[in-house]
């Protein structure tokens, strides 16, 4: 009876272990799925404050070429 309680302990603990592992994946899929997010977030930002600058760049570029040719 000793050795059934004894594989049953040890069960046990692997099946404690891999939930354990599985909990881990899971909650560190879950910290990178919101790192994802907040990179995407930042991204979307970052391409309208380029195409702000570009626009504005082209605006002072073609301003500028007026100005050259009116010389």
């Amino acid at each position: 009876m000793n050795s059934k309680i004894k594989n049953a302990e040890e069960r046990l603990e692997k099946a404690v272990a891999r939930i354990d592992a599985a909990l881990m994946k899971t909650v560190s899929a879950q910290g990178s799925n919101a790192r994802a997010e907040a990179l995407e977030k930042e991204n979307a930002i970052l391409r309208k404050q380029n195409d702000e600058i570009a626009s504005r760049l082209d605006t002072a570029i073609d301003r500028l070429q007026r100005i050259l040719q009116a010389t």
